[in-house]
């Protein structure tokens, strides 16, 4: 019965390590910066400044946005603007290019909204997701409104990406998952995200 079973783990020893390797390899290497670190999944990653609190890198070819710090956007879709407009009536108004135009006063704003947004948890943290309702045509973010603090009180984080492909935004759902943070009490007062944000 000994040999039985030694001979059995000898056996499956390769299989599980061949397992394990696939994978370590299947989630890419562990990319860092100064306040956390995640999988890449495939992807090469060019980082504009891994200690900065405010900064995006290259995902591939998309370019991907981040901020930690007290004072980071909520990756929220701006309210859609609608006018109210008779069939015909078009050429009288200055209509911007992302105004939608509703024929009744009796129009739905989610029917003109680009987003879904979920409420989900991930390592004991409540976190949003937004995603583009047709894929390639939107955001696709995560914010976590609270991972720690610092001298001015609670941090948050947002990480995003605009107008991905399909497997693109996969990838990136599974790097959201894979985040993991670090010297979250050196983050800073982010009230300077807006320059960030001002890239989207």
């Amino acid at each position: 019965m000994y040999w039985i079973a030694h001979k059995t783990a000898q056996l499956l020893s390769p299989l599980a390590l061949v397992l394990l390797v696939g994978c370590v390899a299947s989630e890419g290497p562990l990319e860092r910066t100064r306040f956390f670190s995640f999988h890449a999944y495939g992807e090469s990653c060019t980082f504009s400044d891994r200690n900065a609190c405010a900064s995006y890198f290259l995902y591939g070819r998309d370019t991907i946005r981040y901020a930690v710090g007290n004072h980071v956007w909520t990756v929220t879709e701006e309210e859609p603007l609608v006018a109210v407009i008779a069939p015909g009536q078009e050429n009288y108004y200055a209509l911007g290019p992302t105004m939608h135009i509703a024929r009744t006063d009796y129009y739905d704003l989610d029917e003109y909204r680009k987003q879904n947004v979920f409420f989900r948890r991930r390592h004991q943290q409540r976190y949003k997701l937004s995603r583009p309702r047709v894929t390639g045509n939107g955001l696709t973010g995560i914010y976590i409104d609270s991972i720690g603090a610092n001298l001015y009180g609670m941090v948050s984080f947002h990480m995003y990406g605009r107008d991905l492909s399909a497997t693109q935004e996969a990838k990136l759902l599974k790097l959201f998952d894979s985040i993991t943070f670090t010297a979250i009490q050196n983050s800073c007062n982010t009230a300077m995200v807006d320059a960030v944000r001002s890239g989207k």
